[in-house]
């Protein structure tokens, strides 16, 4: 008898654990996590990235990931450190919001930092939180990775 209330016990454990687990965010969740690359092009780094949305959400990009990539650039090849970037969209509506992310880039040797800005969509993925967006300034073929 004390084997079945057990038994019946861990079930009843067992059930609440798995019932207890958060489920995977789908398209009606307005929580959305963006990251991905800043490539200010040339020799220059990413300083600083700032973004508002239309919702109103707007603040300071986490940009604490780095990532080295060599370039030519004129007479040499340059290691250049790739920005990464993550905002924490909380109430990205159904129909999408529009964000914009303003960046500062500054040359590795110095010199003054220049901002450039541009704007897109994000809308909820189907599954999950996490949507992807590199950024680029003064790359005409595209980000390089």
């Amino acid at each position: 008898m004390k084997a079945k209330a057990l038994v019946a016990g861990l079930a009843i454990v067992a059930g609440t654990i798995v019932t207890a687990a958060p489920a995977q965010a789908t398209w009606n969740d307005p929580q959305v996590n963006l990251s991905g690359h800043l490539d200010c092009g040339g020799a220059q780094e990413a300083t600083w990235v700032w973004y508002e949305a239309s919702n109103g959400e707007r603040g300071w990009a986490d940009t604490s990931l780095w990532t080295s990539v060599n370039r030519l650039v004129p007479g040499a090849l340059k290691v250049i450190k790739i920005k990464s970037y993550r905002i924490n969209l909380t109430n990205v509506s159904r129909e999408g919001t529009q964000v914009t992310v303003k960046v500062g880039c500054k040359g590795v040797l110095g010199g003054q930092v220049t901002e450039y800005q541009t704007s897109f969509g994000v809308n909820r993925p189907t599954f999950g939180r996490s949507a992807t967006r590199h950024i680029c300034s003064d790359a005409p073929l595209g980000c390089i990775w």
